[in-house]
């Protein structure tokens, strides 16, 4: 994500020209590598969904942390930056925002989560990724199906 951009604030660039697209049955409105979903008569800037394509430029300047996970046996590398897992597609220099892998581990939850109870246990809902608590850290479990 740009340095200047946050999710969750609102568009403040004067030079706009969002264009609509849908994933998962939502609109999103998309500009420049950042994108936006509608928010009462604003654009308020949103993570990418899941099957998006981000520039690789758009995180020139962030850190995003890397790393290896063995999935069905095969090496799978993941980068990540405030909830947002992909996949790097070097063919076209660009990244694929991918759900995260059942069992990762994150230390604190991202911005914006939702709780749920269920059956008793505490679920934290973060763009359809579903969290339980395990003592110090919080674990992917599933995923929440519309």
């Amino acid at each position: 994500m740009r340095v200047d951009y946050h999710y969750g604030d609102f568009h403040r660039d004067p030079v706009f020209h969002p264009e609509r697209v849908v994933y998962n049955q939502r609109d999103y409105y998309y500009d420049r590598g950042v994108y936006y979903v509608m928010w009462g008569d604003s654009y308020r800037i949103s993570r990418p969904p899941v099957g998006a394509f981000v520039p690789l430029s758009i995180y020139v300047n962030v850190k995003l942390y890397h790393y290896t996970m063995r999935v069905n046996g095969v090496r799978v590398e993941y980068y990540y930056d405030d909830g947002v897992f992909f996949r790097l597609d070097r063919l076209h220099d660009r990244f694929e925002v991918v759900r995260p892998p059942v069992g990762y581990r994150f230390y604190d939850l991202p911005s914006s989560y939702e709780v749920y109870v269920i059956n008793g246990r505490r679920h934290y809902v973060i763009d359809d990724v579903v969290f339980e608590k395990y003592g110090s850290y919080y674990r992917v479990v599933g995923y929440r199906e519309f």
